[in-house]
């Protein structure tokens, strides 16, 4: 989908995905505030990771046994770390350097 929309002389497919990803959206209860930001956002990740699956499907062979491969990735995911993953992300913070009210204790500034 990547490589596609790069080739594609069409203007019109960004506005496309933007009204497709909107309405979903919207469907989902997605404040109108905050639609085109999200919107944004899977605009921008969905040709990339079109572009890596395509990229993928090229690494095997026809006949390659899917679900050997497949059982070989779940098994490297499950020898992760999941902590990483599990922690929050830093605060964040405000123009005059403080934690936002609520947001917890950042260890910069011991403020929260």
């Amino acid at each position: 989908m990547g490589a596609l929309l790069s080739r594609t002389p069409s203007p019109v497919a960004m506005p496309q995905m933007f009204e497709g990803f909107g309405g979903h959206l919207q469907a989902l209860g997605v404040p109108e505030r905050a639609r085109f930001d999200s919107a944004s956002a899977l605009v921008s990740h969905t040709p990339g990771v079109a572009g890596q699956n395509a990229a993928n499907a090229q690494l095997f062979p026809y006949g390659t046994d899917r679900a050997a491969v497949l059982g070989e990735a779940a098994a490297q995911w499950a020898r992760l770390d999941p902590a990483p993953v599990g922690r929050p992300a830093a605060p964040v913070r405000s123009a005059a350097g403080a934690c936002p009210p609520g947001m917890g204790v950042c260890s910069r500034c011991r403020s929260g």
